[in-house]
């Protein structure tokens, strides 16, 4: 009689099956979809498959993510939380001081098109993850989700450029992009799904899922060749560590249920290391890992960080002006810089510029609470592992507009307390 029934009314698979449709729906087609394809165009946009879109990818998401934000803030009624509108004013004036240096600037196109790029498509993801997601945990789950999502498609076609290669000394190029940008890109979705893994899933299933996707991130992290993206990854990983280990005043230690299994695979992920190190499999980024500081790009990002420190020292207070790196380290009026962020900052905008930028990132992390708040919420917990790897990231690659994903970040740490949204 039951299985009649079923047949005659299969309602009940109806309802969750337009439940799950009408949720992928909305996501596909949402602002934060938009942001996505603006925040990581530079992942993708370089792809021989996508020759055919008339325009700049970047400047075309940048045009839509901003439309749709004002659209939403627009059905919001303008209301801002007062610590997102605290942290924008602040990322202002950071940007107010870059846009004042071109006044003492020996840069010309470079330096103006720099200013040009912090003040729109950097400011952008500050002021659209502070404003608009963070204060719906709905559109912040949507915009991880999403993240995940982007990532997984990275990883995918970092994998299919990997066994098409036929060097596997070298490091792996996909979608049209740098190593170094895919791996950044993939150690967000690593910690994303590790995060998922110890604090969000229930079912076996899910567990399961998450932890081989978070292993198969790792493998990807392994093969790309990046660094600075394998090591931020472990170092945003051991975030929930220090989170979840609490020591007493009589001196007992109490660890979270996640922190053993966080630990276990940290055990795991050494003991393969040592292993495919014995046996020489070894893959190309365990190999550079350890490549002298003599040798390769780790020499050349010293003397980068060393001509920076000198040029600091020439304008410590003020800096040189944006733009300026290149021109008195003898590159000439191009994009170049000393691969760290900080040592950027110093050598450009002085110790003002630090200031500024300083305030922004401090603000930020006091937004995101003590550690007794972040310890009882997964979701701030998973910002603090964002923050860590994206933070590390920019110590050793890219430039201020190439560090976008830095200042999301910053903004989505903003984040209301309690489950509610702000």
């Amino acid at each position: 009689m039951v299985e009649i029934r079923a047949i005659q009314h299969p309602s009940f698979l109806a309802v969750p099956l337009r439940r799950a449709f009408s949720a992928a729906v909305s996501t596909l087609f949402s602002f934060e979809a938009l942001f996505v394809l603006y925040l990581f165009a530079g992942r993708y946009k370089g792809d021989p498959r996508f020759r055919w879109v008339p325009v700049d990818l970047t400047a075309l998401f940048f045009g839509l993510s901003v439309m749709a934000g004002m659209y939403v803030l627009a059905r919001r009624g303008f209301k801002v939380r007062r610590k997102a509108f605290v942290l924008v004013l602040l990322a202002l004036a950071f940007v107010g001081y870059v846009l004042l240096s071109l006044t003492w600037t020996p840069g010309r196109s470079y330096a103006q098109q720099k200013a040009l790029y912090i003040a729109t498509l950097t400011l952008w993801p500050l002021i659209a993850c502070a404003i608009l997601i963070v204060r719906d945990r709905h559109r912040l789950r949507r915009f991880l989700v999403l993240t995940l999502l982007f990532s997984m498609w990275v990883a995918i076609e970092s994998t299919l450029a990997y066994f098409r290669s036929t060097g596997e000394h070298l490091s792996v190029f996909a979608l049209g992009g740098s190593y170094l940008g895919s791996g950044r890109t993939v150690g967000l979705g690593v910690l994303i799904a590790l995060a998922y893994r110890l604090f969000f899933a229930h079912s076996r299933f899910q567990k399961v899922a998450a932890t081989a996707l978070t292993g198969y991130y790792g493998f990807v992290l392994l093969i790309l060749g990046g660094r600075g993206p394998f090591l931020a990854a472990l170092l945003g990983a051991s975030v929930p560590l220090l989170v979840g280990i609490r020591v007493s005043i009589s001196g007992k230690v109490f660890l979270r249920r996640y922190t053993i299994l966080l630990i276990a695979l940290g055990i795991v992920l050494v003991i393969t290391a040592i292993s495919m190190l014995e046996r020489g499999m070894a893959t190309v980024t365990l190999r550079r890992l350890l490549e002298s500081s003599r040798e390769g790009s780790t020499a050349v990002r010293l003397r980068l960080f060393a001509e920076a420190i000198d040029l600091w020292s020439e304008a410590s207070l003020f800096g040189h002006g944006i733009g300026a790196f290149p021109i008195l380290a003898g590159f000439g009026d191009i994009r170049s810089y000393p691969h760290n962020l900080i040592l950027e900052i110093l050598a450009e905008l002085g110790l003002g510029g630090l200031f500024l930028f300083s305030a922004i990132v401090i603000y930020a992390l006091r937004a995101l609470g003590p550690l007794s708040t972040i310890r009882r919420d997964p979701l701030r917990i998973l910002l603090l592992m964002l923050f860590a790897n994206v933070f590390f990231n920019a110590m050793v690659s890219g430039d201020i507009p190439d560090n976008r994903i830095v200042f999301a970040v910053l903004g989505l740490m903003t984040l209301p307390k309690g489950g509610k949204n702000g």
